[in-house]
């Protein structure tokens, strides 16, 4: 056999092996732009319709708003859809329930309650933590006592890229002018 057709095909074995390795990795690099995009979308979604409630905290109504304040729930009332009627409103998130949709063992369901009415979240959510502020902006535990609540949300993709999750998270302290008990 000639030197040349064997060096050849050695080189272009080489050169394929190659090709086939680069487009491994873009594929790969790909998926975690894909799972890494839809945690951040599912963190967006959920923390709009949290920032609509808490916005809406205490409106349409004399007296104490704030029913229940704990590190995993939260309820009040206030006019949500401006329509002149107080509806009640509860964000729970509930570590008893795991998500079965998908394979992340992490994801708990986030309930979102309106007048008796639950809405399950199941966008990957691996917490969802509530702090309450007086109004020094000192932590407290007091429900008369808070003027402000603090939000942290973080969500994780459904399946995992190779072994780990992607991650995306959110944090936003409300200070709702009409919370006052």
């Amino acid at each position: 056999m000639n030197f040349s057709i064997i060096s050849s095909f050695i080189i272009g074995t080489i050169l394929l092996v190659s090709l086939v390795k680069v487009n491994l990795s873009l594929v790969g690099n790909s998926m975690d732009a894909m799972y890494d995009q839809v945690a951040k979308i599912h963190v967006n979604s959920i923390a709009t319709l949290v920032s609509h409630d808490f916005r809406k905290m205490g409106y349409g109504l004399t007296g104490g708003s704030l029913q229940e304040a704990t590190p995993s729930r939260i309820t009040f009332q206030g006019d949500l859809d401006d329509d002149g009627l107080v509806d009640m409103v509860s964000w729970e998130w509930d570590k008893t329930q795991h998500v079965t949709e998908t394979s992340n063992p992490n994801d708990y369901v986030l309930l979102r309650i309106v007048n008796g009415k639950s809405t399950p979240i199941k966008m990957g959510v691996i917490r969802f933590e509530l702090s309450y502020y007086d109004k020094l902006n000192q932590p407290t535990a007091i429900i008369e006592e808070v003027r402000g609540i603090r939000v942290r949300l973080l969500s994780e993709s459904a399946d995992p890229v190779g072994s780990k999750y992607m991650k995306a998270s959110w944090e936003k302290k409300f200070v709702p002018l009409n919370i006052e008990n």
